[in-house]
């Protein structure tokens, strides 16, 4: 079937390592509007994602990368015809230990990233094991659209410069 799959099919999954590095945030949005668009989500969908994972992904920089220098986050996603799921990795720090936090002119607004993720994802998971593991799932609403056209199964991957 030349690598083309129904959406009942339909594994969905793709991933990103960026660069601790405010490129790396836009390089991670980026790659979360790529995979709404080939899902065909609609704009509130497209929006709770930008918002949740972009706060995951930010939240990964600031308070995740004891390098500043050589950190990196992991960004994946699957997605399996009802529920889209993204999961954000750092390097760094537990509750626990003191992170160093970059500096931030906004530090005063920091606190709300956890209450803004769930409330806008399904489900919000939080491990704390070598770096901090976010997990993000998504029941998907639009996805019906998909069923009437086939999509081709995309696995992006990228290695940071």
């Amino acid at each position: 079937m030349d690598n083309m799959l129904s959406v009942e099919q339909l594994i969905y999954s793709g991933q990103i390592l960026v660069r601790s590095e405010q490129i790396g945030l836009s390089t991670a949005r980026t790659h979360i509007r790529k995979v709404a668009s080939e899902l065909s989500l609609d704009a509130e969908n497209t929006s709770d994602l930008l918002l949740a994972v972009g706060e995951a992904v930010a939240n990964a920089y600031v308070h995740g990368t004891p390098d500043l220098d050589n950190g990196f986050i992991y960004l994946e996603w699957n997605c399996d015809g009802e529920f889209i799921t993204f999961t954000v990795k750092d390097q760094g720090y537990s509750p626990k230990q003191k992170p160093k936090l970059r500096e931030c002119s906004h530090i005063m607004h920091l606190g709300y990233g956890i209450e803004l993720m769930r409330s806008t994802m399904d489900e919000v998971d939080v491990h704390f094991n070598d770096g901090t593991t976010v997990i993000l799932r998504k029941r998907i609403t639009s996805i019906d659209s998909l069923r009437r056209k086939k999509i081709k199964v995309l696995d992006y991957q990228t290695e940071p410069s």
